[in-house]
């Protein structure tokens, strides 16, 4: 009796499945349609969704496409989402494509070798994959919507023939990708974008200048790299900074900070060693991690205004060798006046003839003691005359000292507002009022002796 009823049940099972696998194949399976563009019939094959939407469009006799075409927005009633990848790929026949407001993806390698391809309307289009118009060697321009949200790990348009990128006023992030390795050589970020993703412009080579606007609060990892020609940059009101931002931009040899950045990266944020000259604008409160890690600068002065200078700030900076830091650090690394970090958290790997400016009994001089580092005591309060000072070579024994200066044993002889100068006047004061006093006394007794004569 359990034996049949287990094959009942097994019976039950296999019908249930075969009723369900129609519906499965109609929701999930490639559907077939036809539609007419330009006089010619065009077959589809896509996917729908759980929306009875359709998604994946894909054109099976692109060779029949000619000329100016629009992409319909719905095909047996359906409307169309998105775009499969390669769906017109080698179209060689097409001159314009519109593409409708309905579509949301753009997929990868769409429009891929349409050589002559020269004018394209992305519609509203929300997310574009990488290779899209690459091989398009007649598309020079082309408009991104306000719309569009996400890119792609790999270049979007990937053409340089593109020359020309207009970014649509209200457009809000510049995704990941979107501009790269293309052949723009000037661009004019909206004021509505706030972000700048991962490698937006990276392999752009003919870029000469780049302003960003006030409202761009984050710069991605590698927005800028590989920039060959870059050598002007505005960063505007940036906040954040990712790292390799401008790794293999041989023409940017300076560049400045400005006072609003406050985070920066767990890996070095220029990583430039071309950059020689870096200016901090003040007003900023935090040196963020790593942001000058990895350049080429040989001097750099810390704004007044800077209160903290973060973990590997300016590691493996081997060519600076001078950096002036006054009281208002109170925080280097994670040392402060009741914590010592262990080993050089800030100027790792630094050049051996690094020097820190700063004043006696200050964070700077307690940190470059303990660390080994040179340092020259500066004067207070004056015009920061220097007066030199000595690594005494306390701290962490393991490392080999740097080259001690001779200590100055002169008096520090300058003037603090509201002070006369020490200089051993007071004892030819004495005497002089003494001198005088002696010549009064006799010549008041010479005037009264001759008085009796």
């Amino acid at each position: 009796m359990m034996k049949n009823n287990t094959k009942y049940i097994a019976v039950y099972f296999l019908i249930t499945v075969l009723m369900l696998i129609p519906n499965y194949v109609n929701a999930k399976g490639e559907q077939t349609a036809s539609t007419t563009i330009n006089g010619k019939e065009i077959n589809w094959e896509y996917k729908l969704n759980s929306n009875n939407e359709i998604e994946e469009l894909d054109c099976k006799n692109v060779s029949d496409l000619a000329g100016s075409i629009t992409i319909p927005n719905e095909i047996d009633g359906k409307i169309v989402k998105t775009i499969a990848d390669d769906a017109f790929a080698k179209c060689t026949g097409i001159t314009e494509v519109t593409i409708p407001s309905s579509v949301k993806e753009l997929g990868a390698r769409a429009f891929e070798n349409c050589t002559v391809l020269s004018k394209v309307n992305l519609g509203n289009i929300e997310s574009i994959k990488y290779d899209v118009f690459k091989g398009c060697t007649a598309l020079t321009e082309i408009t991104i919507p306000k719309t569009l949200k996400s890119g792609s790990i790999f270049s979007c348009l990937n053409n340089k023939n593109i020359t020309k990128i207009n970014l649509e006023e209200g457009l809000t992030v510049i995704p990941e990708n979107l501009c790269s390795n293309t052949g723009i050589t000037e661009i004019t970020i909206p004021k509505s974008v706030i972000k700048i993703e991962n490698d937006a412009f990276a392999k752009c080579t003919g870029i000469t200048e780049v302003t960003i606007p006030s409202s761009v609060k984050e710069l991605g990892a590698r927005a800028f790299e590989n920039c060959t020609v870059l050598s002007k940059v505005n960063l505007g009101n940036i906040e954040s900074i990712k790292y390799d931002v401008f790794k293999g931009c041989t023409a940017l040899t300076e560049i400045t900070i400005p006072k609003t950045l406050k985070s920066g990266s767990i890996f070095s944020c220029l990583n430039n060693k071309n950059i020689t000259k870096i200016n901090l604008e003040e007003g900023l409160t935090v040196i963020p991690e790593n942001l000058c890690s990895n350049t080429g600068i040989t001097e750099i002065t810390i704004p007044k205004s800077v209160i903290k200078i973060e973990n590997d700030a300016f590691a493996k900076c081997k060519e600076l060798k001078k950096i002036t830091i006054l009281d208002n650090v109170i925080n280097i690394g994670s040392f402060t006046d009741s914590y010592e970090t262990y080993g050089d958290v800030v100027f790792e790997n630094h050049n051996e003839d690094l020097t820190i400016y700063c004043y006696e009994n200050s964070i700077a001089a307690k940190y470059a003691t303990a660390k080994n580092i040179k340092y020259v005591y500066l004067t207070k309060p004056s015009t920061e005359t220097p007066q030199e000072g000595e690594n005494n070579n306390k701290g962490n024994e393991n490392k080999t000292p740097s080259t001690p200066k001779k200590q100055n044993t002169k008096k520090d002889e300058t003037i603090a507002p509201g002070n006369m100068p020490y200089t051993g006047g007071t004892f030819f004061i004495v005497l002089a009022v003494l001198a005088i006093a002696t010549v009064a006394i006799y010549v008041y007794k010479r005037n009264n002796d001759l008085k009796g004569i």
